[in-house]
């Protein structure tokens, strides 16, 4: 797990220090936080983390990206390399249009802004 978290931050210029700009948003009692980093400099690729910190699935809001992206998954801490039932997070649309990701208990997906 730790090589393969050094490997993405060596290859996603928005986990280098001092190459992003950061939004967040957090649940309010605390079971779950949202990072989207931004390259500061128009290289790489716009992520989206979520991180569930409780015993309970949560679906979180995910950025709704621009038109011709969409959101792939890039890391999810539930892959079976790293013991984990190998199931992927699916970005779901909510009543509204808003989308969402199920996020399982004490885990962590990253998601990367790509072309469609």
């Amino acid at each position: 797990l730790f090589r393969d978290l050094l490997a993405l931050r060596r290859e996603e210029r928005a986990l280098q220090p001092g190459r992003a700009v950061l939004s967040a948003a957090a649940d309010p009692g605390g079971a779950w936080l949202t990072v989207e980093p931004r390259p500061t400099d128009g290289q790489g690729h716009t992520l989206f983390a979520a991180y569930n910190f409780s015993g309970a699935d949560h679906h979180v809001p995910v950025p709704a990206p621009p038109a011709g992206r969409l959101w792939r998954l890039r890391f999810s801490t539930r892959n079976a390399r790293y013991g984990g039932p190998s199931d992927t997070p699916r970005l779901t649309k909510q009543t509204g249009g808003d989308s969402r990701v199920r996020v399982l208990p004490e885990s962590a997906v990253l998601y990367r802004l790509e072309d469609r």
